[in-house]
């Protein structure tokens, strides 16, 4: 248990439906909050339109956001555009264009 709090709430319940019937995180639920993506680009062509996200630097955040819209739109266009392929995490060997590639998203480095 976390805290003191959860200890007791662990006692009463186990007081009432008994030790084997209760049990601590063992379960994990999926849920989704609605948020909404607004990509740096649209680029009409006439193979159709597609997303383009332009990055310098892929914050945690932006990633978090990025797979989300990737997973719940898996049909959308999104491309991304990086400034330079460097490293997803400062001592990890994933880097940007690895990361883009596990995600399905088609990616280019600035020249």
């Amino acid at each position: 248990m976390r805290n003191k709090f959860e200890e007791y709430v662990y006692e009463e319940l186990t007081n009432t439906y008994g030790k084997a019937n209760v049990e601590y995180e063992v379960d994990q639920i999926d849920y989704v909050t609605e948020h909404f993506y607004t990509p740096d680009f649209t680029v009409k062509s006439p193979n159709g339109m597609f997303f383009v996200e332009a990055k310098g630097f892929l914050r945690p955040e932006h990633r978090r956001v990025l797979t989300s819209v990737k997973l719940c739109n898996p049909d959308i266009d999104l491309r991304m555009y990086f400034q330079a392929d460097k490293k997803v995490y400062k001592n990890g060997k994933l880097t940007y264009t690895q990361w883009a590639d596990k995600y399905g998203i088609p990616w280019q480095i600035k020249q």
